[in-house]
């Protein structure tokens, strides 16, 4: 005989399921030899019910956050990778076409000095490597703080009124090293009779440095490397030079400056020449300390004057290496000393005589990057003219 027994056992296991548990127990007697053995058997059925139409848990604000954070990221990153590749692959293409253009439109005619050179200093073809032309006007503004500098120097360390007795030393120095051909007259009788002497002063410093940072100068006055004034220097010895034999020697020239410069180690970070140049700083602020003792500020102590001198003349080789490397020609345009404007004598509304002095010169640009002669020359600073 069989007997069944049921017992329901119910539980929640979530916050929306509920189980159900169903046993069943069946007893059925066995009749053997020796006893009678039940056995029962247990069925489990489990029952999930479902949870009601409607009802939700909504995300945390900090998972939404997070959510929302992080697909930014992913869409700008995969902006990012996109527009670099798009960006990368136009670059390859204008690189292949401006090699295919350059080798289309390649001239039929090498010699032509005016075309060749134009890869030099252009900075395209076999001469890429080369570093590019600086604008004028950083070029500008340079040397306008460098003149600036000069005229500041004067003004605080000398004085219109003579302080002590001019010593044969100091009118040696001043025939030695400061009589400028852009004055109207000996600069010392200038010192000895202008109402200004310091305009004469800031005119001979400009002179002497200005003729220290350019290639073409004397070298025993430089601030550049021997290497970059040897040449111009001894091409000053070429009497009579054609026309043609001018522009071809422009177009070398400027080929040959930037080559210079690439293939020489650079002057800053060689000891060889960072010690010439304090030689040639230290002499230079000797001549002048001594050329001008009789006009010199005694407000200010010597010291200030001569750290403040070296650290213009530092400055200024520094301007002359970089107007070096440059393909363009630079030069610095005085005037001419009998020139009513540049240095003559005029007279005022009352009739007296007047005497000007150009103070600082102009620069100007006379070649392109090409080194050929520009149409118009390229004024990047004015000069400055003062009476005296």
């Amino acid at each position: 005989m069989a007997t069944t027994f049921t017992t329901i056992f119910t539980g929640t296991t979530t916050a929306t399921t509920t189980t159900t548990l169903k046993i069943t127990i069946t007893t059925t007697p066995i009749t053997t030899s020796s006893s009678t053995v039940t056995t029962a058997s247990t069925a489990a059925t489990p029952t999930n019910s479902t949870p009601q139409k409607g009802s939700y848990t909504p995300l945390p604000a900090r998972t939404v956050a997070g959510i929302v954070i992080g697909t930014a990221i992913g869409l700008a990153f995969i902006t990012f990778v996109a527009t670099y590749m798009w960006m990368r692959c136009r670059s390859n293409r204008r690189q292949e076409f401006d090699s295919t253009h350059a080798l289309q439109h390649r001239p039929n005619r090498p010699h032509n000095t005016s075309t060749a050179s134009s890869h030099s200093t252009s900075g395209q073809g076999d001469f890429n490597f080369l570093p590019p032309t600086i604008e004028d006007r950083a070029i500008s503004n340079k040397v306008w703080t460098l003149l600036e500098q000069i005229s500041l120097h004067v003004e605080n360390f000398y004085s219109d009124s003579i302080q002590d007795v001019m010593t044969t030393a100091a009118k040696a120095e001043l025939a030695a090293r400061f009589n400028s051909p852009y004055l109207p007259k000996p600069v010392e009788a200038l010192l000895e009779s202008a109402r200004h002497p310091s305009v004469v002063i800031e005119h001979c410093l400009c002179f002497d440095i200005l003729r220290a940072i350019s290639p073409s100068s004397d070298p025993g006055f430089s601030f550049l490397p021997r290497e970059f004034v040897l040449l111009p220097s001894q091409m000053k010895d070429i009497k009579n030079p054609s026309e043609r034999s001018i522009a071809q020697r422009s177009l070398a020239l400027s080929s040959w400056r930037t080559l210079s410069v690439y293939l020489r180690p650079q002057p800053f970070n060689d000891r060889t020449y960072l010690t010439f140049l304090d030689e040639a700083i230290e002499q230079a602020v000797q001549s002048a300390s001594l050329a001008f003792a009789a006009f010199q500020n005694h407000r200010h102590k010597s010291e200030d004057r001569i750290y403040n001198l070296t650290e213009i003349m530092k400055s200024a080789a520094e301007i002359g290496v970089l107007l070096f490397s440059q393909p363009n020609g630079f030069l610095w345009e005085w005037g001419t000393a009998g020139n009513r404007e540049d240095g003559g004598t005029s007279r005022d509304s009352r009739q007296s005589t007047v005497m000007m002095v150009v103070v600082s010169p102009s620069l100007v640009k006379e070649t392109d990057e090409k080194g050929r002669k520009v149409d118009k020359k390229i004024v990047l600073v004015e000069k400055v003219r003062r009476r005296i």
